[in-house]
């Protein structure tokens, strides 16, 4: 029997509706090697035939009959077929979409990356005008969820004032509740509340005040690992407080046999984890000095202004980082991916996010190295490319009005009959690897191709803006 609330979310999901395309027409890939759903095996030498945004077949090349007037993309037997990337934690700057702002630069680096949806967690008054833009095709762009701005103790000091900030996000159509340092547990339990009642997911941080034991009854989505390393603790009332990294004491007092066991307590529960794995190894080794990182290749895809910024503030994280323990930062690091090696191995659900851009990691760029710390962690390659295709896609899907404050539907992930056609042309297999993710012959967007030499242009035309 249905609980009301499954109830709910069913019928919430049957009014869901298809994105419009951003073309109409007619497109046929042939002779590719094209990812099953499951993603654990591939079609080879198959044809995906797309119509009006949608794939209308997925067929032996052998037996596919190509329309007229249809324009034929051919693998040659060569290329890989991947479902559209999805990053699930992306920071749109707030300037709007006009072309070289930094929100249209971050956005269109996502596409050239293979990015054909994000969710926009660093929230702003203007986002929800930026998605419907995107949505009705004025900007090619990837399909954009978008949180509120995040809630904390700032601006949620009472009860009150945090049902009332839930209510005018929900009012002002955001996906998403972005829940960030809240640390009393009655504000943070009437957040969780307050949404669940009006049909808004949560997203967010777990401070150690809160723990994880509230934040997987609730059903929030946690972001960062955030309260797991507390949990490890024997005896955490003789720890003294700490933030996201541990402290030394902290670090020293984790019992790793604790680990297998809270990972299959998380997965008991049901809890959707995005590990932002990449980011914090980089900020878990601070030997790079920030003339190195300057001197990356992406960067020339970022504004001066900010470049000078991230430096000063990788200085100080140095600094900071010399204060601790030698091997302070790889045992945090190892102690992370650990974590996520137990919550694959226990069948949790993890979803790829960069927390991009900040602190020289850039968007679309950061993606793949996410993608790539979680192969790195202990995820197969196919399990690691899921945590950026179908996995993201389920999640919404598991939401009322499947993620989407407009009810469109969250058909995508997956490369089947009667989804939305948004693709990635591989030219090397990502089973082999997720690095081969990054090597992209062209991109499809709802229907709209852009090949090689399209998604080169638009990038010329980013490291044009920022010049």
């Amino acid at each position: 029997m249905l609980t009301p609330a499954l109830v709910l979310c069913a019928a919430l999901a049957a009014d869901s509706k298809p994105l419009p395309a951003l073309d109409p027409g007619i497109t046929v890939f042939r002779r590719v090697h094209v990812l099953t759903p499951s993603g654990d095996e591939v079609r080879e030498n198959a044809a995906v035939v797309v119509r009006d945004g949608r794939i209308e077949a997925v067929v032996d090349d052998g037996d596919v009959t190509v329309p007229a007037g249809a324009r034929i993309v051919d693998g040659n037997g060569e290329r890989w077929l991947i479902p559209g990337l999805v990053d699930m934690h992306v920071h749109v700057p707030p300037d709007g979409p006009d072309v070289g702002s930094s929100a249209w630069r971050a956005l269109n680096l996502l596409l050239v990356h293979g990015v054909t949806t994000a969710r926009g967690l660093f929230g702003h008054p203007s986002h929800p005008a930026l998605r419907e833009t995107i949505t009705a095709g004025s900007l090619v762009a990837p399909t954009l969820y978008v949180a509120g701005p995040a809630l904390h103790d700032g601006n949620c000091a009472s009860v009150e004032a945090a049902r009332a900030a839930v209510t005018k996000q929900h009012e002002a159509a955001f996906d998403a509740i972005k829940s960030h340092e809240v640390t009393d547990p009655e504000v943070w339990s009437a957040i969780s509340a307050c949404a669940r009642e009006l049909g808004i997911p949560v997203a967010g941080h777990v401070p150690n005040a809160i723990g994880l034991d509230r934040a997987l009854e609730s059903g929030q989505q946690i972001e960062h690992l955030d309260g797991f390393a507390f949990q490890l603790l024997p005896d955490p009332d003789a720890i003294e407080p700490f933030g996201q990294f541990p402290s030394p004491q902290a670090l020293d007092a984790i019992d790793s046999t604790r680990i297998e066991p809270l990972a299959r307590r998380v997965t008991s529960a049901g809890a959707w984890n995005t590990p932002t794995l990449a980011l914090f190894e980089f900020l878990a080794d601070p030997s790079p000095s920030p003339e190195a990182l300057l001197a990356r290749a992406e960067m020339r895809y970022a504004a001066k202004s900010g470049r000078d910024a991230w430096a000063k503030q990788w200085e100080q994280h140095r600094q900071v980082m010399a204060t601790l323990p030698e091997d302070f930062g790889p045992r945090f690091a190892r102690m992370r991916g650990s974590l996520v090696k137990a919550l694959d191995a226990a069948g949790a659900k993890i979803m790829a996010g960069s927390d991009s851009p900040q602190l020289f990691q850039l968007t679309g760029f950061a993606l793949h190295a996410e993608i790539e710390a979680l192969e790195h962690a202990g995820l197969t390659p196919l399990a690691a490319l899921r945590t950026a295709t179908a996995n993201p896609a389920e999640y919404l899907r598991g939401l009322p009005r499947q993620g989407s404050a407009r009810g469109f539907a969250a058909d995508f992930g997956v490369i089947e009959k009667d989804h939305r056609a948004d693709l990635v042309l591989l030219r090397a297999d990502p089973r082999t690897s997720v690095v081969n993710t990054r090597a992209i012959e062209g991109v499809m967007l709802r229907g709209r191709w852009l090949d090689r030499a399209a998604l080169d242009a638009l990038q010329e035309q980013i490291e044009e803006s920022v010049r």
